[in-house]
């Protein structure tokens, strides 16, 4: 990726329930350097997944739902989970 000028966009197969990864997208692109690896983008969009940020909320169900019915927010995410499983 040497020479790069902008960050990949990457993007994701199925709908997303995280929670404000569009901002944390942002910073990571104020934090940009052509010099990341692919394995530190990927580690970055798993953290992503792994670790909604409730402050910065992306939609706004999903973190009504996060935030008030945790476990319907994880029964929610498994069913996403099995009805677009990995190729």
């Amino acid at each position: 990726m040497c020479g790069r000028e902008q960050p990949p966009r990457p993007s994701l197969p199925v709908p997303r329930s995280e929670l404000g990864a569009d901002a944390a997208a942002g910073a990571q692109e104020e934090n940009w350097v052509p010099s990341i690896t692919v394995k530190q983008i990927l580690l970055a969009i798993q953290h992503l997944l792994d670790t909604p940020n409730p402050n910065s909320p992306a939609q706004g169900e999903a973190y009504n739902i996060y935030m008030n019915k945790r476990s319907e927010y994880k029964r929610r995410v498994k069913a996403q989970a099995r009805q677009f499983p990995p190729p």
